[in-house]
C-alpha cells in the first residue's frame, strides 16, 4: 500500500518478487570493503575521534572492491566485510524500518547488523 502510493520509495525501484507480506528483500550493492589483516604482533587501534566517519575508516584500514554485474564476491571464513544495499530508501516520518539478515544466510554464517 505505501509503496504503491509513492510515499515509500526505493531507488532503484524494487521488483515484485522482493516484496513479502511485511518485508522487502534488499539486494547488496557493488562495493565490498574488506579489512586488512593485522600485521603479526601489531595491534590495530581505530580511534574514531581522529577518523571522523566510517568511510575514512574503510579507506584507511581496508580495501574496497567494486564488483561488476554478473561477477561474484567470495566471502572467506572469518572475513569481515562492509557493503551497502543496492537500494536507497525514502521513508515517510510516520513509518519506521529496520534491516535484518535472512535466517537462511545466518545458518551459513553470514550475519547483518
Amino acid at each position: 500500500m505505501e509503496i504503491g502510493s509513492g510515499r515509500l520509495v526505493f531507488t532503484p525501484e524494487i521488483e515484485l518478487d522482493q516484496v513479502g507480506p511485511s518485508s522487502v528483500d534488499l539486494r547488496l550493492g557493488d562495493e565490498f570493503t574488506t579489512f586488512l589483516p593485522p600485521e603479526q604482533g601489531i595491534e590495530t587501534i581505530i580511534d574514531l575521534s581522529k577518523v571522523g566517519n566510517v568511510e575514512n575508516v574503510a579507506k584507511t584500514y581496508g580495501n574496497t572492491d567494486v564488483i561488476n554485474e554478473g561477477d561474484s564476491f567470495v566471502l572467506k571464513p572469518g572475513q569481515f566485510v562492509l557493503t551497502y544495499t543496492l537500494e536507497s530508501i525514502k521513508i515517510p516520518n510516520y513509518l519506521a524500518a529496520r534491516v535484518e539478515g535472512r535466517s537462511s544466510l545466518a545458518r551459513l554464517g553470514v550475519s547483518i547488523h
